[in-house]
């Protein structure tokens, strides 16, 4: 039984597998076919990660190396991209751990890098935008996964379970509770502005 879901960024499974399994055998152009399918939805995963347009280019560009290097590790027939998701996240927690105080005292920036200013949208906007762009900063890497899979990629909570590797009702409780934290926060902000 296929558990490839009709809908979100998985290949159709024949496809992928003789492509993983081209790759394997050093066959380059094999590689960036599977790459350049799973371009979009990696790149969102690496913004959501980051939220910083150069960050994530750095993010997306080791992740693609690294799935090069280690391409012998994947296993033929299994989804690409839950595997490309996890050493993705995998650097994602290497950079948080590097830059590890760095961003949580700084305020939230445009996908661009350039910080929020005044003017460039009505104040009450870019006061939520900050407040949930700080939500999110105060997340895990695991947990900016999570949303970032289930918000931005609008992936089911079974091919989430696949990519993070957790139970289905462990992935949904999970995301219920991050949901639920982050409304709390941005009502609490509300209330004490």
């Amino acid at each position: 039984m296929d558990a490839r879901p009709s809908s979100g960024p998985w290949m159709e499974s024949g496809r992928e597998a003789g492509l993983v399994l081209s790759a394997q055998r050093g066959e380059l152009p094999a590689l960036f076919e599977l790459l350049r399918h799973y371009q979009r939805p990696l790149w969102r995963l690496c913004f959501a990660l980051t939220r910083h347009r150069g960050e994530a280019e750095l993010l997306m560009q080791e992740a693609s190396r690294r799935a090069y290097r280690n391409l012998k590790q994947t296993k033929v027939g299994q989804p690409f991209f839950p595997w490309l998701a996890r050493i993705t996240r995998t650097l994602a927690v290497a950079q948080a751990r590097r830059r590890a105080g760095d961003s949580r005292n700084a305020p939230p920036v445009r996908p661009n890098g350039d910080p929020w200013e005044a003017g460039a949208h009505g104040a009450h906007d870019m006061t939520y935008e900050q407040r949930v762009l700080a939500a999110f900063a105060d997340l895990s890497t695991d947990e900016q996964m999570l949303l970032a899979l289930r918000l931005f990629e609008r992936l089911q909570y079974a091919d989430i379970a696949t990519v993070v590797e957790l139970p289905l009702t462990a992935t949904m409780h999970r995301i219920a509770t991050l949901r639920e934290r982050i409304e709390q926060g941005l009502y609490g902000q509300e209330k004490a502005a």
